[in-house]
């Protein structure tokens, strides 16, 4: 179930959801979580925009879950009609993983465009580091 939410819900709600026990719990927190949610597109676009600012890794979570969030929130982001330019994007993604990553950050800037190419293409590249990484 936890997998399940967490791609369908914001990553603050999920983390309040994730706390919970049983099925009723998990659904009284979401109706009172969602109950004013009434917002405008502008309130959903400033929610969204904060969200993307404090956007960092979780500890030592895998790449594949800090690329899932990450993604999730970028489609968020363009659902709310809020589009960033590749770079910025790609430079948020590399620049938010946890110092341990740094060495192979630098190395994938170095052979990635961060113009041209996306944050999809730099997971892609950093997934391969994974074991390594985790190492340090």
């Amino acid at each position: 179930v936890a997998g399940i939410l967490s791609q369908g819900l914001p990553r603050r709600i999920f983390n309040i959801l994730n706390r919970t026990s049983t099925a009723k719990e998990i659904w009284d927190s979401l109706e009172l979580l969602m109950k004013h949610s009434g917002k405008t597109l502008e309130c959903w676009k400033e929610d969204m925009f904060d969200e993307y600012e404090r956007f960092r890794a979780n500890g030592n979570e895998s790449i594949q879950a800090y690329f899932i969030w990450f993604h999730k929130l970028v489609n968020d982001m363009k659902v709310t009609q809020i589009d960033l330019p590749k770079h910025q994007l790609n430079t948020k993604f590399v620049n938010n993983l946890p110092a341990y990553w740094s060495k192979y950050v630098t190395h994938t800037k170095d052979v990635i465009n961060m113009s041209a190419d996306n944050y999809v293409d730099i997971f892609t590249h950093l997934r391969t580091y994974e074991p390594h990484a985790l190492k340090s």
